[in-house]
């Protein structure tokens, strides 16, 4: 058992210095997270998170959106709101960037169902993140599965866990998202 351990914090020495030292070497995240392990973990009925209430919930956005796949360099296909994509945002926000990346924007009223509550610990760093699972129910884009921003959520302590001393409880943003019973 302490053998696997050397070896593993071995490679970690070795691909660090590779990283560090030769610009020509690049290794993808994801083939990291397979070498050092990642895992993902359904926690949508655990009580720890709280989420059981929004699962299965529909909504409807109140302003415009868009889809950004492999948003901030991920391969997940995010449901962003303008903040993350808008131009009028861009120099707040610092994310003039991410604009390119869109590949549909949708109009207000457009139609979701929350899905799942996902945890995914990083193979590299093993950082936990929470992550939530929507589906979309436009007529184009019927039953596509995306990641939601966190900003269609008001700030709680399980998204924004390191920035503030928020309740651990799930409630839609309001200024983005309202109920679609």
């Amino acid at each position: 058992m302490k053998k696997d351990k050397k070896k593993k914090m071995l490679m970690i020495v070795i691909l660090g210095f590779i990283f560090t030292s030769c610009t020509c070497i690049s290794i993808p995240v994801y083939m990291l997270n397979a070498m050092f392990g990642s895992s993902i973990t359904d926690v949508t009925h655990s009580p720890e998170y709280n989420f059981a209430s929004m699962a299965g919930t529909r909504w409807k956005t109140k302003t415009e959106t868009a889809l950004a796949p492999n948003y901030g360099g991920s391969k997940r296909t995010y449901l962003i709101p303008p903040l993350n994509f808008h131009t009028a945002y861009h120099e707040h926000a610092g994310l003039s960037g991410y604009g390119r990346a869109v590949t549909a924007k949708f109009p207000v009223g457009t139609h979701l169902r929350i899905e799942k509550l996902i945890k995914h610990r990083g193979g590299v760093s093993g950082v936990e993140q929470l992550f939530v699972i929507a589906t979309l129910e436009d007529k184009v884009h019927s039953r596509k599965e995306v990641y939601l921003s966190l900003y269609f959520f008001e700030r709680n302590a399980f998204l924004w866990r390191n920035h503030g001393p928020y309740p651990k409880t799930w409630t839609a943003n309001p200024d983005l998202l309202e109920s679609a019973k």
